[in-house]
């Protein structure tokens, strides 16, 4: 029952602490181009790049198929989280919409699928034949 307890308290932890670091962490330029991306319509795959500028973030999208044909979307942030972006240059790319809207969450932080998408599969293969791997 002691154990039980002390693992719901460390959930608890874990779960207040994402949230935090989600709402109270500055927006980072590698976070903000994968939530753009993600609400253009742009490649889960493909590494996109924000910069600062001024006021605003200049970002290039590439489109769903990893093509190469990325669009620049200026992007205005709303808040310490939060955004809008217009298609402002850049390749003329109609898979990607010309405006978006949203906030930076989680997904965008972690970039899980950017992440895996950059492991080497010969570490893979060398990690499952570890013994306990």
């Amino acid at each position: 029952m002691v154990m039980l307890r002390r693992l719901a308290v460390g959930a608890l932890i874990v779960v207040i602490a994402a949230i935090a670091y989600v709402r109270l962490a500055p927006v980072n330029a590698s976070a903000l181009a994968y939530s753009v991306a993600g609400e253009v319509g742009g490649s889960a795959l493909t590494h996109h790049e924000c910069r600062p500028r001024h006021d605003t973030w200049l970002c290039s999208i590439d489109d769903p198929e990893g093509s190469g044909n990325a669009s620049d979307y200026t992007v205005r942030l709303r808040g310490r989280r939060c955004w809008t972006a217009t298609r402002t240059g850049g390749i003329l790319n109609r898979r990607l919409r010309g405006r978006a809207s949203g906030c930076v969450g989680l997904r965008d932080r972690i970039r899980l699928v950017e992440r895996l998408s950059d492991i080497n599969p010969a570490t893979i293969t060398a990690v499952m034949r570890t013994p306990g791997g």
